[in-house]
């Protein structure tokens, strides 16, 4: 459950961040401003419910989620192919994400 928390506040923040940034940056309508706001509510609001003691940690593991997801976006939906070292990349993180969560009792 705790992946889904995180994998859902990667979605949020990264959808909130563009739409203001569609905003600011590529002149997009005003319109885009409240659901830029509501997405990142969302998104501190999934924080939020994760039930780890160390707010510090909570963070890191996320961190390591939010790159993920932006390698993703990156190949997705700027049509971006990620390098090698993106992948590589990645199963480092992952691989610090499950040993911070399963290793280290958070």
């Amino acid at each position: 459950m705790i992946f889904i928390y995180y994998i859902f506040a990667a979605i949020f923040e990264i959808l909130g961040c563009y739409l203001l940034y569609s905003i600011l940056v590529l002149k997009k309508s005003l319109f885009l401003l409240p659901f830029s706001i509501t997405s990142l509510g969302f998104f501190a609001y999934l924080l939020a419910r994760i039930e780890i003691q160390s707010t510090g940690k909570i963070y890191t593991i996320y961190g390591g989620i939010y790159i993920i997801a932006s390698v993703i976006w990156m190949s997705v939906y700027e049509k971006i192919a990620p390098s090698k070292f993106d992948i590589l990349g990645i199963a480092i993180i992952m691989t610090g994400i499950f040993t911070m969560i399963y290793f280290n009792k958070v």
